[in-house]
């Protein structure tokens, strides 16, 4: 039979997860999805189709963002069979629900820095157009130059690209670098590679693939594989465990407490993962405003040189 690939849309796949939530906590789920497919309207179809398909361990037909899709990943890896999985959906998806709390996507930064640009081109067009040739004008009439800084930096060539340029690393920095980070750790996903080259970052990444790790040896815990740590290792590589940790969580899964020990530590790597996100931002805030306090106070001072100058050039 051919394979069939269904994508979901963003609504489809929060009804894919609505659903996965009230099924899987329901004593029978084959029957009550069952039931539901019955009562709800058309637009539950495919959502409904695939959670069948994933209630009897096919879990290839999950999108790439959805934690059936993370699900088929840690099932790839151990030794038990995918049917054995299908309770710990739960799991992933309050491990996800608690990762969304505390990175809310806020559009206030962005909107405010919006804002600043729209009047920084205002204010550059119009002196680009209006005052700027009638300083040159001047100048070019008693035989002299406009002040070199002026030149610079609204005379056009490298001062625009200048100006631009830092427009360019604020925006990066304001929205573009938060938001990667956020919706990767929303999403559960791998964040990108050159996050860990900005240090504010590089500790919120350590914090969120611990985190990462636990949840999915939790995971492999009650499935009962042998080798859950050694499995969680597997699919977070960037997950930096010491020695010392794994010796403690070795023992407590002898112990019959590694459940309880990775729930603790959970919920210790939340708080530091939040802590560090909010400390990244306050920072690279802190970066914003002094570059943005330089990228509109140059047009200004630019502006008010050739008047200071002026009755030394008259004269």
């Amino acid at each position: 039979m051919k394979k069939v690939n269904i994508t979901l849309s963003k609504v489809e796949s929060a009804y894919l997860a609505q659903l996965s939530d009230i099924v899987l906590h329901a004593d029978e789920p084959t029957a009550t999805l069952e039931e539901l497919s019955h009562q709800l309207s058309a637009k539950y179809k495919r959502p409904i189709f695939l959670l069948q398909n994933f209630l009897t361990g096919d879990f290839s037909k999950a999108n790439v963002k959805s934690q059936w899709a993370v699900l088929n990943q840690l099932a790839n890896h151990g030794e038990q069979p995918n049917i054995n999985y299908i309770n710990q959906y739960p799991i992933l998806a309050e491990a996800q629900q608690k990762l969304q709390e505390i990175t809310p996507q806020k559009l206030s930064s962005a909107i405010y820095f919006a804002l600043l640009l729209l009047v920084y081109v205002i204010v550059f067009t119009i002196y680009q157009i209006k005052v700027l040739p009638v300083f040159y004008d001047l100048f070019a009439s008693v035989n002299a130059e406009l002040p070199a800084y002026t030149q610079l930096v609204l005379g056009g060539g490298s001062g625009i690209i200048l100006e631009f340029a830092l427009w360019f690393i604020v925006a990066v920095c304001a929205g573009i670098l938060p938001w990667l980070v956020k919706n990767s750790i929303r999403n559960c996903q791998k964040l990108p590679k050159y996050l860990l080259f900005f240090p504010t970052y590089k500790v919120s990444a350590t914090a969120y693939y611990h985190y990462l790790w636990s949840v999915y040896a939790r995971v492999y815990l009650n499935t009962n594989e042998d080798n859950p740590l050694q499995l969680a290792s597997e699919n977070v590589p960037n997950a930096k465990i010491s020695n010392d940790e794994l010796i403690l969580l070795k023992k407590a899964q002898q112990m019959g407490r590694l459940s309880k020990q990775l729930s603790q530590k959970e919920n210790e790597l939340l708080v530091k993962l939040k802590s560090h996100i909010k400390v990244g931002e306050i920072i690279i805030n802190i970066l914003i405003t002094i570059v943005m306090l330089y990228a509109l106070s140059a047009p200004i001072i630019a502006m008010y040189l050739p008047i200071f100058q002026m009755g030394a050039v008259v004269s």
